[in-house]
């Protein structure tokens, strides 16, 4: 039991150390729903705000010890802590679902133009039938991008309910560890 105590106060007093600045790269945060943004690299310090998925973020530093980066957003307005597992260098599926959309949407005036301007049925025909394949591929992209993005939220929300389960287990294993130490001390005591 006093290892156990010992243990855990050794944790709580270890020191955050602080990687080496990192050069700026171009990252932003993952696919989950949303981070939350604190200002120091654990959970002991408060909430700042949140990011949403796909902020482009600057990343300061890193704690390697508590798995948090210290980033900030592009404008510099906003600077704190987020977990490191969300931070990403790749674009994330929302920017490419958008960016697909914008694409998707400049085929469709680029139809539309052609069919203004070309008198040619034939030509027409055969131009328009290439830019609806694209437009169809590229809508068959949208899709797969949003069906990503709804199993990110998914797995986002059981892992929030996993977190959440483990949490009272190891708050009602601590209680009854508690309650068992007091209880053997009035034993021993002799108290009552």
């Amino acid at each position: 039991m006093h290892r156990f105590i010992l243990l855990i106060a050794i944790v709580l007093g270890f020191n955050i150390s602080y990687s080496a600045s990192l050069e700026a790269a171009e990252s932003y945060v993952s696919d989950e729903i949303g981070v939350t943004m604190r200002s120091g690299p654990t959970n002991r310090y408060r909430t700042i705000g949140n990011l949403r998925a796909g902020t482009p973020i600057n990343v300061l530093q890193q704690d390697a010890a508590n798995k948090t980066t210290q980033v900030s957003t592009i404008d510099g307005q906003t600077t704190g802590w987020i977990k490191t597992e969300y931070v990403s260098t790749k674009s994330t599926v929302l920017a490419q679902y958008q960016a697909l959309q914008v694409e998707s949407n400049n085929l469709k005036q680029q139809v539309s133009s052609l069919n203004q301007q070309l008198s040619n049925k034939n030509s027409v025909a055969q131009q328009n039938e290439e830019l609806q394949i694209k437009v169809s591929e590229l809508e068959n992209q949208v899709d797969q991008l949003s069906q990503q993005a709804d199993l990110q939220k998914s797995r986002f929300r059981k892992d929030v309910f996993y977190a959440g389960a483990l949490t009272v287990f190891i708050s009602m294993l601590i209680a009854w560890l508690l309650t068992r130490t007091l209880y053997s001390r009035r034993q021993s005591s002799g108290w009552r």
